[in-house]
């Protein structure tokens, strides 16, 4: 099995992704963590993203035991970052003060592939067809457009930067956020009990897979190039996992 991977931070003051390595499990993922809302940082002058799926990396990266789940390890470090929020005193009460991380992760096996996923981070399996099988579905696709129009919207009428966007915008990302881990909403970890609720999570077979691919959204404007062409290109964040050398995709 060969491991590529690739992360690039972006024009925030950190980089809230995380890459998830435990070869001792041979268990691997990608994490994009979420900030709050409202704004902070910890006394180390981290935020709440960034807090969000370090969490989440330490702790499956810390798994040595192969009795336990992904499903029950995630539950878990869900319980820990909601402590973390209780230890900074954040509203739990309040959506858009909470932290958190949309994930996808892996773990192989002689027998198959375990996977687990929530929000917009995606798993894709490649064979030796050529067949590309996603895992997972993008579960905040359906809230995101209105609130990227309205970005786009900003940018048309001349608006440059986050600060100046962020005012026309942040009503309706608030509203996006009271919808998280929630009926007609889209999966998060973000310390809610309900966030075990939305895991997307199962177990394949590994005949005639190449590939595991993880990414995060960055990766999202090459995947619709792929989708379209049936070739990708290369990525900002993501875990590719072969079995086999064959010039497909980075991590």
């Amino acid at each position: 099995m060969k491991l590529h991977h690739i992360t690039i931070k972006g024009d925030g003051p950190l980089n809230e992704d995380a890459l998830i390595f435990n070869e001792g499990q041979s268990l691997f993922g990608v994490a994009d963590g979420v900030s709050s809302l409202v704004p902070f940082t910890s006394k180390e002058h981290l935020t709440g993203g960034y807090i969000a799926s370090h969490t989440v990396k330490d702790g499956l990266e810390s798994m040595e035991s192969e009795d336990q789940s992904l499903y029950e390890a995630l539950t878990r470090i869900n319980e820990r970052l909601h402590m973390k929020m209780t230890d900074y005193q954040v509203d739990g009460n309040r959506k858009e003060q909470l932290w958190g991380t949309a994930l996808a992760a892996v773990r192989v096996g002689v027998s198959g592939i375990e996977f687990i996923q929530t929000g917009d981070c995606m798993i894709l399996a490649v064979y030796e067809s050529g067949e590309v099988r996603p895992l997972t579905r993008l579960q905040v696709e359906h809230l995101e457009e209105t609130a990227i129009e309205m970005w786009r919207e900003c940018i048309r009428r001349g608006f440059r930067t986050k600060d100046e966007i962020m005012p026309h915008v942040k009503e309706q990302l608030i509203a996006n956020r009271q919808l998280s881990n929630g009926e007609g909403g889209y999966g998060v970890l973000n310390g809610e009990p309900e966030a075990v609720k939305y895991f997307e999570y199962g177990k394949i077979n590994k005949v005639g897979l190449t590939h595991l691919i993880l990414l995060t959204d960055g990766l999202f404007p090459r995947l619709n190039r792929f989708q379209k062409e049936s070739r990708i290109g290369n990525t900002q964040r993501a875990v590719s996992l072969k079995k086999e050398s064959r010039n497909m995709l980075p991590t």
